[in-house]
């Protein structure tokens, strides 16, 4: 299984990176046979101005089967 993590501006830390692996292991943990690939797009609207504007975008990628996109906005990427 592929993990592939795309950040739009901001910068991507190691703490986030090890955060999104360690949570993707976890809730995979399953381990379904026809997953190849999960893509994760984070995005910070504001800045450092603040407010809910966190974006993630999940999309899991399973062989032969349609896409699963998942997305959700947040005060933080936490």
């Amino acid at each position: 299984m592929q993990i592939q993590i795309h950040a739009h501006q901001f910068d991507l830390t190691d703490a986030i990176k090890g955060y999104i692996e360690q949570r993707a292991a976890f809730a995979l943990g399953w381990n379904p046979d026809g997953l190849l690939k999960i893509n994760l797009r984070l995005a910070d609207s504001n800045g450092s101005r603040g407010s809910m504007d966190k974006s993630c975008q999940v999309v899991l990628r399973f062989k032969g089967k349609k896409d699963l996109v998942v997305e959700d906005t947040q005060t933080d990427l936490y």
